[in-house]
This record gives structure tokens, sequence and C-alpha cells, in this order.
């Protein structure tokens, strides 16, 4: 999955942005989530807020992805990481 990561000007989090169209199905990412060690901190069904290892995520079903840090290379690997899990 290609995607750019880009710092948010309003809050110390960065977002993941697909470079092509993708559809989440969140409650089949949020299975997959939940197999791969995330643990669901809501489900709002348009999105999901998911933690690990203390970097929360927030999955849009447009597939973007906001990680919670105020590290670019963090927030990279996080969402690889939610990326492979969900098969996107």
């Amino acid at each position: 999955m290609n995607f750019a990561v880009v710092k948010c000007c309003s809050a110390d989090a960065y977002d993941a942005i697909p470079q092509s169209l993708v559809k989440v199905d969140i409650g089949k990412a949020l299975a997959a989530l939940r197999s791969k060690g995330w643990r669901e901190v809501a489900d709002a069904g348009v999105m999901c807020v998911v933690e690990k290892g203390g970097i929360e995520a927030t999955l849009y079903s447009s597939g973007r992805i906001l990680v919670k840090t105020i590290e670019p290379i963090v927030a990279e690997d996080t969402a690889k990481e939610i990326y492979e899990a969900i098969a996107v």
C-alpha cells in the first residue's frame, strides 16, 4: 500500500493518506487488528480507534489513519503495520 504521511497542523499527530482509493470495512478491520494485538478503544462504524504499545490510531473507512505521535517514523511504521494487518 502506497501512502503519504502528513503532519497535522492542529495536533501532535500525523495522517497516513492512501495514494489510491480504498474502502475499509471497519468491522473486518477491527477483527484483523485485534488478532494482531491491537486493542479496540472505540468503534463508530465508519471509523475506529485502536491502541497498541502506547500508540493510538484512528482508522477511517476511507483508509486514512490518524496516528497520535510527535515522531514521523512512528506514524509511518504504525500505518504500515495497520495496513498490513487489514490487508489493503
